[in-house]
């Protein structure tokens, strides 16, 4: 499947900080590669300097441009017209591309709609307590020497704004800016915000570099699964480590890059840090040596690409995510949420359709087929919250 481009959108009250998150995600993502365009909203007001995010016309202008169709979304702030513009076809056509930009959640969604095979779309809200957006105002106001208490008033008023609930993400930013845009930046990257991200380190980070290196050398296919690669199929739940499958059934060429790195090795899998390394066979079940997932060609292909920690790696495809956890079908009383997993993931997937036919064609090809066929019909439309969601 070709690979969505990442467009971001940034919100919240006055002064709570959005441009300068806006800056600094900017500036993380150009030092890993990305290619970032943040396009300029067009509004009535006057441009405020070189680094202002918007291009400012005349109310006529605004009204003509409205007419002729050329913004996604237009609205109205303290009396201010502002649009957000289409996103231009070259655009579109171009690789290691993220778009961020200043835009309201309501922006984001209708992005969504009029370009769903071409972006992935992120609509987040900043959000800090009044008193402390509050602070933030009057030093800024005392910084710029700014005596206009009319305006000042209204942006105070606008700190006690609640934050939009439909927002995808609602952003702490009650933080230092670098950790504000590390946050935002994980979610361009599709890292999970419930993931803790304390849980992996620089090291895991440069280990998990050293894999991908040693498969490529070794053409050898990698890719996230486990609650990593459920989380991003939209299960969205909390995990603690990394689980990498790879489609060899042993690691004896992979030892002299990883034996350095302090390892622990186990029947079928290898535990670095907070990775975890496994290799082939995948059973589906405890008792039956003969109910593997199979890695096979179609497996192979249907791998969907995602950058993970600046990485670009792959994910079990939807589908064989759906096979696997649904011939396990562990729940919260074995530490495990397969159930959890599949429930979310057939629930939330409403970019795309689930090829079923391939699902059950692959159960039936792991001897898995009535368990998987029994595990989808009893678990869509259920919730499934295990007080522990962690891994």
């Amino acid at each position: 499947m070709t690979k969505k481009i990442p467009y971001l959108t940034i919100s919240g009250s006055s002064g709570i900080g959005k441009s300068t998150a806006l800056e600094n995600i900017s500036q993380n993502l150009s030092k890993i590669g990305y290619d970032v365009i943040n396009p300029k909203r067009v509004s009535t007001r006057a441009v405020r300097g070189d680094d202002d995010d918007v291009v400012s016309v005349s109310p006529e202008s605004f009204e003509e441009m409205v007419g002729n169709g050329e913004f996604v979304y237009h609205y109205e702030d303290f009396g201010i017209m502002y649009g957000i513009s289409k996103v231009q076809p070259e655009v579109l056509q171009k690789k290691d591309v993220a778009i961020v930009q200043l835009a309201p959640v309501e922006a984001g969604n209708q992005l969504k709609n009029l370009y769903k095979d071409e972006l992935e779309v992120t609509t987040t809200t900043l959000f800090a307590p009044p008193e402390v957006v509050i602070g933030r105002l009057t030093s800024e106001s005392r910084s710029n020497n700014s005596g206009d208490n009319q305006v000042m008033q209204r942006r105070i008023k606008d700190a006690y704004r609640t934050p939009d609930e439909t927002s995808d993400y609602i952003v702490n930013a009650d933080m230092s800016p670098e950790e504000v845009a590390q946050q935002l930046q994980n979610l361009v990257m599709g890292i999970p915000m419930t993931m803790p991200l304390s849980s992996l380190t620089t090291t895991d980070v440069y280990n998990m570099e050293v894999l991908h290196e040693a498969c490529k050398d070794n053409n050898v296919e990698i890719c996230l699964f486990g609650g990593v690669a459920a989380n991003f199929h939209n299960s969205k739940r909390e995990v603690t480590d990394v689980d990498f499958l790879l489609n060899t059934d042993n690691f004896d060429w992979i030892m002299p890059y990883i034996e350095p790195m302090g390892i622990q090795i186990n029947e079928h899998t290898i535990n670095i840090g907070n990775i975890e390394i496994c290799k082939l066979p995948i059973f589906l079940s405890e008792n039956d040596k003969n109910k593997t997932w199979l890695f096979d060609k179609e497996a192979v292909d249907r791998l969907e690409p995602v950058k993970f920690y600046g990485i670009d790696t792959h994910i079990l495809s939807l589908e064989d995510m759906v096979v696997i956890k649904g011939a396990l079908q562990r729940g919260a009383d074995q530490g495990k949420f397969d159930l959890f997993d599949l429930d979310n993931m057939l629930q939330k997937s409403t970019d795309r359709d689930i090829d079923m036919g391939y699902v059950f064609q692959k159960a039936t090809k792991c001897n898995v087929n009535d368990k998987v066929k029994s595990a989808v019909s009893s678990y869509v439309g259920n919730t499934h919250t295990p007080d522990d969601l962690s891994l």
